[in-house]
């Protein structure tokens, strides 16, 4: 069985599976002329995705030297590259770990916390799947 008649990408016990971009010119040349228009394109396809594959992790490996990547978490923002809190985020914070910890529900945080005129980091309303989100971050980096 060929490289491009291979359906998926099977697991390879120890030994490196070659790849259209470890041959040579010349092996590919020959290969080539031999492939259906369908294996042509499957071809075409496999050095596209590793191609963007690539691309990508250089860009973000790239990123991630210069800057962080994402929002940061609830409570916090980006200064010269480190995290320092919020106070206006950080008292919603407490006011809704007060809240779920006298017995609430996360729809009634995400009512009451709305009807305080408190927003999300996007400026949006609460949902209760956000004050969740939140809640659950907040409790995992605490333990």
């Amino acid at each position: 069985m060929g490289l491009l008649e291979q359906g998926t990408p099977k697991k390879h016990s120890g030994t490196p599976r070659k790849t259209l971009s470890d041959m040579t010119t010349e092996t590919l040349d020959l290969k080539w002329n031999t492939l259906s228009a369908d294996q042509k394109k499957k071809a075409f396809d496999l050095l596209h995705s590793d191609n963007i594959s690539k691309g990508t992790k250089a860009a973000l490996d790239k990123l991630k030297k210069t800057r962080k990547i994402g929002r940061p978490p609830y409570g916090y923002k980006y200064h010269n590259g480190k995290l320092v809190n919020r106070m206006d985020e950080s008292v919603t914070m407490s006011r809704m770990l007060e809240l779920r910890e006298a017995g609430c529900n996360y729809t009634l945080i995400s009512k009451t916390l709305n009807l305080e005129g408190s927003v999300s980091q996007t400026g949006k309303p609460f949902t209760p799947q956000m004050v969740r989100n939140i809640i659950q971050r907040t409790l995992s980096q605490n333990s």
